[in-house]
């Protein structure tokens, strides 16, 4: 069963807390991809998409693996930043099928949004095909 809409906001508040709790674009979404919290919503748990919040499951993936992470990053972030990230991560999971462990292969999150960040939301299709694929 999938909650599309839900699915796409959660995404966004585990990376947002990520961040915000001091992890780079790079480790927020490492942490969103092999955390059980985040491989939970990135597959659609019940238990990660509609009953916790993004940020519940960010915060208790730090508490379980964020030993394996450095916590140093000092970006400024916000929710719109982080829910526009989402939206593209399903946009090129839903719709072009690349698995979401290989959509940050060819450029990191992070060179991404210091590149490309200002555009999120208003060229996505044409970031795919160029940057992604």
């Amino acid at each position: 069963m999938c909650y599309e809409k839900e699915k796409t906001c959660r995404i966004g508040e585990f990376l947002y807390e990520a961040i915000r709790m001091g992890y780079s674009y790079n480790d927020s979404y490492k942490l969103l991809l092999t955390s059980k919290q985040g491989i939970g919503i990135l597959s659609d748990k019940y238990e990660y998409v509609i009953h916790h919040t993004g940020r519940t499951s960010a915060i208790k993936a730090d508490c379980e693996y964020g030993i394996n992470y450095n916590k140093s990053n000092q970006s400024k972030v916000n929710g719109n930043t982080c829910s526009l990230i989402a939206e593209f991560i399903q946009l090129c999971h839903r719709q072009y099928n690349i698995p979401y462990d290989k959509i940050f292969s060819k450029i990191s999150l992070e060179d991404f949004m210091k590149q490309l960040g200002n555009v999120l939301g208003n060229y996505d299709h044409k970031l795919v095909r160029e940057y992604i694929l």
